[in-house]
């Protein structure tokens, strides 16, 4: 499995190898210390399985950088490390590509509950990070792939489960509140995805993610 890692500080990038090593074993590490050097490695290891970056290098150009690394690495899930939580550059990171969410400053169990959601391809950002209206602008809600009629073609239990998909909850979260097996939720995620046309996981996180934004910015109906 390989891994790239952009942070600038050497300590942090040594720690998050450990941290991943000691969870799945040893990878091929591949470590970009600015985002110059980042898209470099990219572009020299577009096979990456993931890729974490931290939130200063994401600063330098978030919607361009994010947007170079689907490109140069389509098939890898792109965690963002993050030192204080800002919760509107936190949302955006999600919206422009990122499925999970790392706070170095969390406790170890913390960290490591969040790096194992991610190693396992599930979403990993904190469910009171998408509580409200999230800070993108309306042009880019406008954006949104309409999927409208192919959103009703889903039954009620698998709208059910992609709005706690949209909420940043694991498989395991979501299964435990609807009574169901882990198994049996991954199911539906497969039948999600065949029927909206996702190519991935972070497709499907990302559309679940817009999906819910989108519809909290309509106006509520008057009830007479």
């Amino acid at each position: 499995m390989k891994v790239i890692i952009g942070d600038p500080s050497w300590l942090y990038r040594v720690g998050l190898t450990h941290a991943i090593d000691a969870l799945v074993g040893a990878c091929d590490v591949r470590a970009a210390s600015s985002s110059a050097e980042l898209h470099r490695v990219l572009t020299e290891h577009g096979d990456a399985s993931f890729v974490f970056i931290d939130d200063s290098i994401l600063a330098e150009g978030e919607e361009t950088l994010l947007t170079q690394v689907r490109q140069l690495a389509p098939q890898a899930i792109i965690g963002v490390l993050v030192g204080e939580t800002d919760r509107e550059r936190v949302l955006k990171a999600i919206y422009f590509g990122a499925a999970g969410i790392i706070q170095k400053t969390a406790d170890e169990e913390s960290v490591n509950g969040t790096l194992k959601a991610l190693l396992s391809g599930q979403a990993a950002f904190a469910r009171s990070l998408l509580a409200e209206r999230a800070a993108i602008p309306q042009s880019r809600l406008a954006q949104i792939d309409d999927r409208s009629i192919d959103h009703e073609s889903l039954t009620p239990r698998e709208r059910e489960v992609i709005g706690h998909i949209g909420t940043g909850k694991t498989v395991a979260r979501i299964a435990a509140e609807l009574e169901l097996s882990p198994h049996t939720v991954r199911v539906h995620v497969t039948r999600i995805m065949k029927k909206l046309d996702l190519r991935d996981r972070s497709s499907l996180i990302h559309y679940a993610v817009k999906r819910g934004e989108s519809e909290r910015t309509r106006v509520p109906p008057t009830l007479s």
